[in-house]
């Protein structure tokens, strides 16, 4: 009987340590994917524009667009 008791116990010691091991790498697995939706969001982010921002970007583009074609 104490036989059968110390097996029991020990199984079921083992399947909890597999079934936390388990929980504790899905949980690994779910935060690392958010961690990577995270990073792909701000790479789209970009930058926020403004019209100041765009004027002096257009005005720099300008320039070198005027150069590329003097070059040619």
């Amino acid at each position: 009987m104490v036989m059968v008791f110390t097996l029991v116990s020990s199984a079921q010691e083992w399947l909890n340590v597999k079934w936390d091991n388990l929980k504790e790498e899905r949980q690994d697995y779910i935060t690392e994917k958010i961690m990577e939706e995270e990073l792909d969001r701000k790479r789209f982010e970009g930058t926020k524009v403004s019209v100041e921002t765009f004027m002096k970007w257009n005005i720099a583009f300008e320039e070198e667009i005027r150069l590329t074609k003097k070059r040619r």
